[in-house]
């Protein structure tokens, strides 16, 4: 995967740009997703693409020239999932990480909702809330779900079965 900048001094006042430069990334893929954590209880928002496979976080893949924030308001939309009173400021609070088992670049978003509205979708064989608690995601999920709802909302962060 390549990326192409526009390299930019801001130690300058004022900024200077360098012009566009383009690297090779060590990543095939980049993603965006939405970790969405119900207000009343902590429940987090889990579909679940193949019966086989562990939850995931509703989203999927950049398109071209598209930010992680309108991939995952994209995404949310394409998997028919319509949020509830979500909190405002969405786009600026997200984990980054990356799983080299697909060498995939992933942003997290982690929003606050009421509830979520659900209809079919082609995408999705199942959608759920699924309690801090359990762990029916994909290996090693859990714990960065965990840390991201500890870092921007710990007051919905359920530790020893309570809030």
């Amino acid at each position: 995967m390549k990326a192409t900048f526009d390299e930019i001094s801001y130690h300058r006042d004022p900024p200077k740009s360098f012009g566009l430069k383009t690297v090779v990334l060590p990543f095939a893929r980049v993603s965006a997703r939405m970790l969405i954590v119900r207000r009343s209880d902590g429940a987090v928002f889990g579909v679940r693409h193949r019966p086989e496979f562990g939850m995931a976080l509703p989203g999927g893949g950049l398109d071209d020239g598209e930010t992680p924030a309108d991939a995952a308001a994209r995404e949310l939309e394409e998997e028919h999932i319509t949020l509830l009173n979500p909190d405002d400021g969405w786009q600026g609070r997200f984990g980054v990480d990356y799983f080299d088992g697909y060498r995939e670049l992933n942003f997290w978003f982690v929003i606050a909702v009421d509830g979520v509205e659900t209809a079919p979708s082609d995408e999705i064989v199942e959608a759920a809330w699924v309690p801090q608690g359990d762990d029916p995601w994909y290996p090693l999920l859990r714990p960065l779900i965990l840390l991201l709802i500890e870092k921007y909302y710990p007051d919905l962060r359920i530790k020893g079965g309570k809030k």
